[in-house]
C-alpha cells in the first residue's frame, strides 16, 4: 500500500502514523507505473480538478491498473442540495461539480466497465443512538429528493453528502 498526497502536512501526518506515504502528484508519479496496481483508491481529489484534469487522471489511473484492476473514487455530491454549496461557489478549492451521472459518464467514456456509483454515509459513532435518528431523517430526505428529481425528469438516485464510484479496467 502506497499513499500519495501533494500537501506536506498530510504526508507528515500519515508518516507519523507509520503509513507509507509519498509527497507527490499522481499526475507525475503514475506516468511510469503501467499496470502496477490491482486497486487504486482516490480520496477527495475529484472536486479539486477541472474536467479535463479529471479525465487525464482517470486515464492515468487506468494505465496504472493491471487488467481487471479496480478504480474507486469519491467526491462531494452535487445532487445533495445541502452539499452542493460546497462546490465552486462556496469552496475556493473546488473546481468541479460532480454527481453520479457525470462520474459514470467519465468512467465509461474512458474505458472502464462494471461502473457502479454508490452512496457514502458517514456515521462514525454507531454506539450513539442519535446516529440512527439521523439516518432515518436523511433516508426520508433522500426519498423525497428522489421523488422531486423524478418529477423534474432527472435520474439521480444518490443524495448522500458524498458519493463513491468504482469501475474495472
Amino acid at each position: 500500500v502506497t499513499g500519495l498526497d501533494t500537501d506536506p502536512r498530510w504526508v507528515a501526518e500519515a508518516r507519523a502514523r507509520e503509513h507509507r506515504t509519498l509527497e507527490a502528484s499522481p499526475f507525475e508519479w503514475l506516468r511510469d507505473r503501467a499496470e502496477a496496481f490491482d486497486l487504486i483508491f482516490g480520496e477527495q481529489e475529484v472536486n479539486h480538478l477541472t474536467r479535463s484534469e479529471l479525465e487525464g487522471l482517470i486515464l492515468l489511473f487506468g494505465s496504472a491498473l493491471r487488467p481487471a484492476g479496480r478504480l474507486v473514487l469519491n467526491a462531494a455530491n452535487s445532487a445533495n442540495p445541502v452539499v452542493a454549496t460546497e462546490h465552486p461557489g462556496n469552496n475556493w478549492d473546488h473546481r468541479l461539480v460532480t454527481a453520479e451521472g457525470n462520474l459514470r459518464q467519465a468512467f465509461e467514456r474512458l474505458g472502464f466497465r462494471d461502473v457502479t456509483p454508490f452512496p457514502l454515509d458517514f456515521y462514525v459513532l454507531w454506539k450513539n443512538p442519535a446516529n440512527y435518528v439521523a439516518r432515518l431523517v436523511t433516508g426520508a430526505i433522500h426519498l423525497t429528493l428522489r421523488v422531486v428529481f423524478l418529477m423534474y425528469g432527472k435520474d439521480a438516485k444518490i443524495f448522500t453528502k458524498r458519493l463513491g464510484i468504482t469501475g474495472v479496467r
